[in-house]
């Protein structure tokens, strides 16, 4: 018989009646979706969300949409998954990826031939994405650069705020802007961040 010596409730952050947590990281960090409101509301429509050791993200879709949906995460915290409207009145539906408080929309990451690429399927801790889009399905594999905190692919002003932001912040939370992933955000982060500046 298993036993459970902890337990962990996730606040419920929106104010529908179905959340869900739907994936969960090797280092604890689980991700899902959950309603922005009742149904029949103005307001009503999915979330992602992202709930880890220390805070509650909600990745809410772009104007024009109703809803955005949470994929997959890997053990950097970084989610994939994709924004559309469920009524069908929205501009698009597309692939993204959420780093830090951050969503990035996957199609401005590749070659525009690929066509709409339309739903980030999953993640892993190589940082691969699965997606599928207008003409198949995908495995792309990135190269995220050691600073680039923000998954926009650059390293800029974005990310040295993430880093100043939280420094000094204690082992143990979820470390936004841990660029050397050690658990702290502090000098070395600093430091390689600067040393891969403007690429």
């Amino acid at each position: 018989m298993a036993h459970f010596p902890g337990l962990t409730v996730f606040p419920n952050p929106l104010r529908g009646i179905r959340n869900g947590a739907e994936h969960l990281s090797n280092n604890g960090i689980v991700a899902g979706r959950g309603e922005a409101a009742r149904y029949g509301d103005p307001d009503w429509g999915y979330r992602g969300i992202v709930w880890t050791p220390g805070n509650t993200y909600v990745i809410s879709p772009p104007a024009g949409n109703r809803d955005a949906h949470i994929r997959g995460i890997n053990d950097a915290g970084r989610a994939v998954g994709q924004t559309y409207d469920r009524l069908w009145n929205g501009p698009r539906e597309f692939a993204f990826v959420w780093q830090q408080g951050v969503v990035t929309d996957l199609n401005t990451l590749v070659p525009d031939q690929l066509g709409l690429v339309w739903a980030a399927r999953g993640t892993n801790n190589r940082g691969q994405i699965f997606a599928g889009g207008a003409h198949g399905r995908y495995l792309f594999t990135p190269v995220w650069l050691p600073g680039d905190l923000t998954g926009d692919c650059h390293v800029s002003v974005e990310d040295l705020i993430l880093v100043l932001s939280n420094f000094g912040q204690p082992h143990g939370s979820f470390p936004r802007g841990d660029v050397d992933g050690d658990g702290a955000v502090d000098l070395s982060d600093l430091a390689i961040l600067l040393a891969h500046w403007g690429e």
